[in-house]
């Protein structure tokens, strides 16, 4: 049979609209990096030229729906649909790199990440990298790539799921990408997609900063890594959550960086996403909104952390994710016009974007290797030329600093700086007022 086309279905196959959320990911996507969002997977000895890693995800990937579908209809409101051509293996490469350790693998990871995918194909790609890690581990590296509008990170982690050796004591009840969600459209939930959007209070222009100008086509990557039970105990100790302490870490990290530039803003603006999901909903799809939250740069670490808890407090008594409705229709609309990408390029609202998105709390296997690190990428259009992804793995909290090149050509100061930031919340021990 065909493949279909870019206007049409396949035979005999239905057609599955794109959610709300979804649609404003594929609107974002008109910038010079595309919007993607990867994970890389470390796996412990399979450098040894007899793995099969690389069939057993293209085997895998089968059986995943968004792996083997596409998007077909108008440009505006597509749908996806089966490709009866789809075909795994033409989306997985391997690569031999000449040593160079996990930087090589970053550097190569942050190549692939924003490389345009074919939208006639189903959107997403893989590259398993051997050669770098010469350690005992003999470490290879599996770099998997998403279009954005596949899922978000919780969706993603179903893909992962799907493509990685199934629990032995739970195989039946591992989690599998099926339906997307479906967010509601009521009135009532614009208006709480509203109120999540201005953040509780009226909206305020951010402080201009050299971090925020227009970004290109390519990333830099760098990885701080701390343990995450410390993590935790500490943000608890400051008066907040994981996440409460993270926004506070970035904060702390930016306005440091800001300073050694002569840049002293008086706060800085995290948009973070909020999500309606349960932390085991991995269904493929997007179901975020947003929630800016402004953080006073002269506060004190645990005045920060208090700042940031008592900001998304006051949002836990609404419908979460709301703001998806009002930021999709604006977002559309802003596209159909030919502005969105001048308005993400000239916007004043956010500084940077994070994410924290709670993975598995044991280690996952592949072809019968243990993954022993889990990293997150995401890539954003725009003027904000920091972004940080924060994921838990098997008890560490990794954080994913991406950066434009141009924008932050002091990448590695910035990275040093947040690595400080989240031992300070480990090792300070004085217990909150």
């Amino acid at each position: 049979m065909a493949p279909a086309g870019p206007g049409a279905a396949a035979p005999g196959h239905g057609l599955e609209p794109l959610g709300v959320a979804d649609l404003t990911m594929l609107a974002s996507d008109c910038g010079p990096a595309p919007m993607h969002i990867a994970a890389i997977l470390l796996v412990d000895g399979a450098d040894d030229g007899t793995t099969r890693v690389p069939d057993t995800l293209v085997d895998r990937a089968r059986g995943v729906p968004r792996l083997v579908q596409v998007l077909v209809g108008p440009q505006r409101r597509p749908s996806w649909t089966i490709d009866d051509a789809a075909d795994p293996g033409r989306h997985v490469t391997s690569r031999e790199l000449p040593g160079g350790g996990e930087r090589a693998v970053l550097d190569d990871a942050a190549d692939l990440v924003c490389t345009p995918l074919d939208r006639a194909r189903p959107l997403w790609s893989a590259r398993w990298l051997t050669g770098w890690d010469d350690t005992p581990a003999r470490r290879g590296a599996l770099v998997v790539v998403l279009h954005h509008v596949l899922a978000d990170g919780l969706g993603g982690l179903g893909v992962l799921a799907a493509l990685a050796d199934p629990e032995p004591a739970d195989d039946a009840a591992a989690p599998r990408p099926l339906e997307a969600p479906r967010a509601a459209r009521s009135a009532l939930a614009w208006l709480h997609g509203l109120l999540e959007l201005l953040g509780g209070g009226p909206p305020h222009l951010a402080a201009r900063t050299s971090l925020n100008r227009a970004t290109g086509p390519t990333r830099r990557l760098h990885v701080a890594r701390v343990t995450l039970a410390a993590f935790r105990e500490g943000a608890h100790r400051h008066g907040g959550s994981i996440n409460d302490a993270m926004v506070a870490a970035v904060v702390g990290a930016l306005a440091d960086l800001l300073a050694a530039r002569g840049e002293h803003p008086r706060r800085l603006v995290v948009s973070v996403p909020v999500t309606a999901r349960r932390t085991d909903d991995r269904r493929a799809g997007n179901d975020n909104g947003v929630l800016p939250v402004a953080v006073p740069v002269a506060l004190d670490r645990a005045a920060q952390v208090r700042h940031v808890a008592a900001a998304t407090a006051r949002r836990k008594d609404r419908p979460r994710g709301r703001s998806a409705l009002p930021l999709s229709a604006a977002f559309r609309r802003l596209a159909a016009l030919g502005w969105f990408r001048w308005f993400v390029e000239h916007q004043r609202l956010v500084h940077t974007f994070e994410t924290n998105v709670r993975g598995p709390a044991h280690r996952l296997r592949i072809a019968g290797h243990e993954v022993s690190a889990l990293l997150p990428v995401a890539v954003n259009p725009g003027n904000v030329g920091a972004s940080f992804a924060v994921l838990s793995y098997a008890g560490e909290l990794a954080v994913t600093v991406v950066t434009d090149p141009d924008v932050v050509p002091d990448d590695e100061a910035l990275v040093a700086l947040l690595s400080a930031e989240l031992q300070a919340f480990v090792a300070d021990q004085t217990p909150p007022p």
